[in-house]
């Protein structure tokens, strides 16, 4: 989710809001920035919390979803197989780089 800055209208230079943009924050310009409320639109969701409704999907048999049982299995299958490849993604992502050797 986006950064909101919040400020009274011709506060900015258009040099400003192009910086604040390009570092990824959304300006709102209002007349009175006091009568202003903020609404989240929904709550942030977990990196443990996303795996664990992958993991909870994986266990499902879709029998309302799909009528054959073999491609039950099979989308199972694939759904896992991306989850992972996801999650080892990230992970890699995330891990400083080997050393090179000399």
């Amino acid at each position: 989710m986006a950064e909101v800055f919040l400020c009274k209208t011709g506060q900015l230079t258009a040099a400003s809001r192009r910086e604040l943009k390009r570092a990824g924050v959304v300006v709102v310009e209002v007349e009175d920035p006091a009568s202003c409320q903020f609404i989240q639109s929904s709550a942030p969701v977990s990196s443990d919390d996303m795996l664990w409704a992958a993991c909870d999907a994986l266990r499902r048999t879709y029998t309302n979803n799909y009528s054959d049982g073999r491609a039950s299995t099979a989308h199972r299958e694939a759904f896992a197989v991306n989850v992972f490849e996801l999650v080892d993604a990230a992970r890699s992502a995330r891990r400083p780089a080997a050393p090179e050797a000399s």
